[in-house]
């Protein structure tokens, strides 16, 4: 707050600035009324194509995150990005604190959209609190697919606190470093993980996982799967699962650690 007073000393006023980092996170909610610049709640965006266009325009040495609320459902569209950036969805659009929103809100990614590149982008890009699936898709989901990615240096993709209710493949045209997954309702269905040379995942359940599986594609290096109850399908030289239950389909190791697995009937070890 800061006190204006007049010349003569008359007058008096006081003021109030809020001060803004630039950069940061970006707000998006439909049913947002205010002034249309995702500076705010109350200001937020109303679709992610604008979310986008300013998250893309920040410098690479700031990162971006985008808050969407739970209204908000991708499809119909392809997303450009120009940078790789965090994605979080399932606020009601009064929370200050990512760890304040309700787990189980959260925002949609339907069959039909996309996130694309034209132009060749680096970094770690991250979907928390996403819901890939809409009752009314039949397709499987490929959300990432059309992302071309700078491969001079390490790029890693993180999907956590994620629902996965339709067959979802995060495929993509370059090997990356890393994938991470954490905390992961897959809820019968299928999760395709792209090619990368390490991937962790910590508490997936239900479905089935795919890690580096497909034709022509190498082995990851390290592939880590702990406190999980999906089905694993992994081709990977250093494979370790444990506090787990369900089968499993281990192919192309050097070493692997099954520790403390439950109620596991059958696994297959090539």
């Amino acid at each position: 707050e800061y006190k204006v007073t007049s010349e003569n000393s008359l007058y008096t006023k006081i003021y109030r600035v809020n001060l803004q980092q630039s950069g940061g996170i970006i707000y998006v909610d439909p049913k947002a009324t205010g002034r249309n610049n995702g500076s705010t709640w109350g200001d937020a965006f109303t679709s992610l194509e604008a979310a986008l266009q300013k998250a893309n325009e920040m410098p690479a040495e700031i990162s971006a995150e985008i808050w969407m609320s739970k209204d908000c459902t991708l499809n119909h569209k392809r997303y450009e990005l120009k940078r790789t950036l965090t994605l979080r969805g399932g606020f009601t659009g009064i929370e200050t604190e990512v760890n304040q929103r309700d787990k189980d809100n959260k925002s949609v990614v339907r069959s039909n959209a996309v996130f694309f590149s034209d132009e060749a982008i680096g970094g770690t890009l991250t979907f928390d609190g996403i819901q890939f699936d809409h009752s009314d898709d039949w397709n499987t989901i490929k959300p990432i697919y059309d992302i071309k990615w700078d491969t001079a240096g390490e790029n890693s993709l993180v999907i956590q606190n994620c629902n996965i209710y339709k067959n979802t493949r995060f495929s993509t045209s370059a090997r990356l470093a890393s994938v991470t997954v954490k905390d992961v309702d897959s809820s019968y269905s299928d999760l395709y993980l792209p090619e990368c040379d390490n991937a962790s995942v910590d508490n997936c359940s239900n479905g089935e996982l795919y890690i580096n599986s497909g034709y022509g594609i190498t082995p990851a290096q390290k592939a880590v799967i702990k406190n999980s109850s999906c089905e694993s399908t992994v081709y990977a030289k250093d494979i370790s699962l444990s506090n787990s239950k369900r089968s499993g389909y281990f192919y192309s190791f050097d070493n692997i650690n099954l520790y403390n697995l439950y109620n596991i009937a059958t696994s297959y070890i090539f």
